[in-house]
C-alpha cells in the first residue's frame, strides 16, 4: 500500500524536489503552493500525511496547520522550517502547539524526512524491521 503525502511549499523547486524524493521511496505525492491550495487538496485527496513549509507568504504554513487540524484533528503533519529564519523559535513553538506532529529543519537529508514520515505512518514498526519484512 502506497501512502499519499501532500507537500505544501511556495518554492516550486522545493515542491518538485520533494515530489521526486518521495516518489523514489514509493509514496504518492500531491502538491500545493499555499495554505488555500493545501486545504482544498486535503479535502479532495485525504492524504495520509502533510509536509508543509511554515514560512510561506500569506497564507503561511501555520495557518495551513490550523485549518487542517480543524478539518481533521487526526491529520498527520510534518512542518518544515528554515533554521536561519528570524523569530523561528516562537513560530516553531506555535506550530507544535497548533498541531504539527513533527518539525524538520531545512535543509535536511532525505533520511531525516523519511524517518519522520515513517514514525508518523508506522509508529509501531521499527525501520530495521521493515528491511526484513520485504
Amino acid at each position: 500500500m502506497a501512502y499519499t503525502v501532500l507537500v505544501v511549499d511556495h518554492d516550486p523547486l522545493v515542491r518538485r524536489g520533494l515530489e521526486l524524493l518521495l516518489e523514489t521511496y514509493g509514496f504518492h505525492v500531491a502538491l500545493a503552493r499555499n495554505a488555500r491550495q493545501a486545504v482544498s487538496a486535503f479535502q479532495n485527496l485525504d492524504p495520509d500525511v502533510v509536509v508543509a513549509d511554515l514560512f510561506m507568504p500569506e497564507p503561511d504554513g501555520v495557518r495551513a496547520i490550523v485549518e487542517l487540524r480543524q478539518l481533521s484533528p487526526e491529520a498527520k503533519i510534518v512542518a518544515m522550517f528554515s533554521a536561519d529564519m528570524v523569530g523561528s523559535a516562537a513560530d516553531l513553538a506555535l506550530a507544535r502547539k497548533l498541531g504539527a506532529d513533527a518539525l524538520i529543519a531545512k535543509p535536511f537529508e532525505a533520511d531525516e524526512l523519511i524517518a519522520a514520515l515513517h514514525d508518523l505512518l508506522l509508529p509501531d514498526c521499527r525501520i530495521t524491521e521493515l528491511a526484513f519484512a520485504a
